[in-house]
C-alpha cells in the first residue's frame, strides 16, 4: 500500500518552526517571526523541534528517570528493528544519537558541573566527529565500514574542504539539506513543484554551485524576505560599513550565506569516482 506524503512546509532555520493558525490559537505566547495566511513562522526555544509533527506535547511533569526509561525502551526498539533489516529504523537511530550528541555537548560546555561525576567514572564519551578531521585508526575503519559521507553533497576532503561551521555556514548548510531533500523526494513529505525544480538542477558541485545558490536564494527570500529584520541573520552582518541601511545589511547577508553556500560544494579533482 503507498503511504501518501505530507506536503512539506516552507525552508525555516532550524531554531524556527511554521505554525498553522489553529496551532497558534493554542499558543498566544509564541514568539513570531513573520506572519502569512495561513499561519506564522515562529522562533522556538531550545532543539528545532518541529511543532506541528506531534498532537500531543511531551509531559513535562514525568520525572527524569521516568524519561529515562521511556527513552531506552525506545531506542532498544529502533535497535531490534535496525538488526531485523529496516533500514529506516536505523537511519532515526542514527539521527536520534546524533541529536542527543549535540544536546549534551551543549550541556556539558554550559553548565559541566552537572556532568563531572558521571564524566570523572567514564573512559569513553560520545562525541560527533567530521569525516575531515584527523581520525584514529578505530575511527578510520569504523568511517569505512559504514561508509561516511561517501554519499555527502558537501566537500568533506581535508585537503579541499574549505568551509566554514560558523553561524552562517550552518544556515548554508541547513539550506542545501533542505533543497537535497526536496530534490530527491526521499523522506515523509512531498514537496511538489519545488522537488521537481530542483531535479531540473545538475547535480551539486563546484561547477553548479552558483545555478543551486539561485534557487537556495529564492527559497530563502521566500522564507525571508526581509532577513536583516530576523535577529538570528542580523547578527551575521558585523562590519559597521554594511549596517548603514536595511538594503545594505540585507545585501551583506545575503553575500555572507552566498559565500558559506558555495564553499560546500564538492571539488571533482579530489573525490569524486570515475563513471
Amino acid at each position: 500500500m503507498k503511504i501518501q506524503k505530507a506536503s512539506a512546509v516552507p525552508f525555516s532555520l532550524s531554531n524556527h518552526s511554521w505554525a498553522s493558525r489553529e496551532w497558534l490559537k493554542l499558543d498566544n505566547g509564541a514568539d513570531i517571526v513573520r506572519e502569512i495566511k495561513g499561519g506564522a513562522l515562529i522562533r522556538i526555544p531550545g532543539p528545532a523541534i518541529p511543532v506541528l509533527r506531534r498532537e500531543q506535547q511531551p509531559n513535562t511533569a514525568s520525572s527524569p528517570a521516568e524519561v529515562f526509561w521511556e527513552a531506552h525502551y525506545l531506542i532498544e526498539l529502533l535497535q531490534h528493528f535496525a538488526e531485523s533489516g529496516s533500514a529506516e529504523a536505523a537511519h532515526s537511530l542514527a539521527r536520534l544519537t546524533y541529536a542527543a550528541t549535540i544536546a549534551l555537548d551543549k550541556i556539558a560546555k554550559q553548565k559541566p558541573q552537572l556532568l563531572r561525576s558521571l564524566a570523572r567514572q567514564c573512559h569513553v564519551w560520545p562525541v560527533t566527529k567530521k569525516k575531515r578531521e584527523a581520525l584514529s585508526d578505530a575511527e578510520k575503519k569504523l568511517f569505512a565500514d559504514i561508509e561516511l559521507g561517501e554519499d555527502s553533497i558537501i566537500e568533506l576532503n581535508a585537503q579541499s574542504a574549505k568551509w566554514k561551521n560558523d553561524d552562517a555556514g550552518k544556515i548554508a548548510g541547513h539550506l542545501l539539506n533542505y533543497m537535497h531533500r526536496a530534490r530527491s523526494g526521499a523522506g515523509f513529505f512531498n514537496y511538489g513543484k519545488l522537488g521537481k525544480a530542483l531535479r531540473r538542477l545538475p547535480e551539486f558541485d563546484k561547477d553548479s554551485a552558483k545555478d543551486w545558490w539561485l534557487a537556495a536564494k529564492m527559497i530563502f527570500g521566500w522564507s525571508y524576505p526581509e532577513p536583516q529584520k530576523i535577529e538570528e541573520l542580523n547578527l551575521l552582518v558585523t562590519a559597521e560599513r554594511d549596517r548603514k541601511s536595511p538594503g545594505r545589511m540585507r545585501f551583506a547577508i545575503f553575500r555572507i550565506l552566498k559565500a558559506r553556500f558555495v564553499s560546500l560544494a564538492r571539488n571533482a579533482r579530489y573525490d569524486r569516482k570515475p563513471s
